[in-house]
């Protein structure tokens, strides 16, 4: 019975590697372009400095994007390679991105159904006695 189900549950962490792949890659890719087109140098301490000030809304939302989406590319390598440290991040960011209503809480919910099985656990190798 473990060998069928082995599978199943494979096809659903290959997927969601994917998902997680895709939206770390276009979520930072927004955030670069936004702060790029409107020629904001984060890294200049007086320009951040400007930016903070001005509160520009687009600029914070692309600089909060490329932050929030950055961390998905690794958990997305993490479960690729099947550490627990990228199934960590993909709890993390799951359990933020649930706020994103419908379709982040459509992915939220899925990745952390997927995360918290007990097949998944197992090929992760995570202790009995963990909590994650």
């Amino acid at each position: 019975m473990v060998n069928n189900i082995q599978p199943k549950i494979e096809k659903y962490i290959r997927l969601l590697e994917i998902i997680f792949f895709v939206l770390g890659i276009a979520g930072t890719l927004y955030g670069i372009f936004v702060l790029t087109a409107f020629k904001t140098d984060i890294l200049d301490a007086e320009q951040f400095q400007k930016l903070v000030e001005r509160f520009e809304i687009r600029e914070v939302h692309a600089l909060l994007n490329v932050f929030f989406y950055l961390p998905l590319i690794a958990a997305a390598i993490g479960i690729h390679k099947r550490k627990r440290w990228g199934r960590n991040i993909g709890f993390v960011w799951s359990v933020l991105y649930l706020s994103y209503f419908p379709m982040g809480t459509i992915v939220a919910l899925f990745s952390l159904w997927v995360l918290f099985k007990k097949e998944t656990k197992e090929i992760f190798k995570v202790p009995k006695s963990s909590i994650l």
